[in-house]
């Protein structure tokens, strides 16, 4: 008997693109957890969904890594997360310049610095 495939929702990929963009407009570092909670943008169909997101938006140049954090995301139980920010010409960079630094902020999730 075969596996019925699972129900996915088809515009969450553009959905999810829209909310990226912006958040890269921002200027702000962020994760995909934080594409959720700032622009309630519903999960994938499957959390593999996330990675070719985001490695189409760097291959674009949309975005670049600035670094790795612990997941604030309750299912992912503090596993390594990517940080990211928006590259575009207007883009203030946010921060100090040292990655270490930049990341130790974000990772310890100070609201007013981010």
């Amino acid at each position: 008997m075969t596996r019925p495939l699972p129900f996915e929702n088809l515009s969450w990929r553009e959905e999810a693109e829209a909310a990226l963009a912006a958040e890269a407009a921002s200027g702000r570092l962020f994760d995909a957890y934080d594409l959720q909670e700032r622009h309630g943008l519903t999960s994938p169909s499957g959390p593999n969904e996330w990675g070719p997101l985001f490695s189409h938006a760097a291959a674009r140049g949309l975005i670049t890594s600035v670094g790795f954090h612990q997941s604030r995301r309750p299912s992912r139980s503090g596993g390594i997360c990517r940080i990211w920010q928006g590259t575009g010409p207007t883009q203030k960079k946010s921060g100090s310049g040292d990655i270490r630094q930049d990341t130790a902020r974000t990772a310890n999730n100070n609201p007013s610095q981010n």
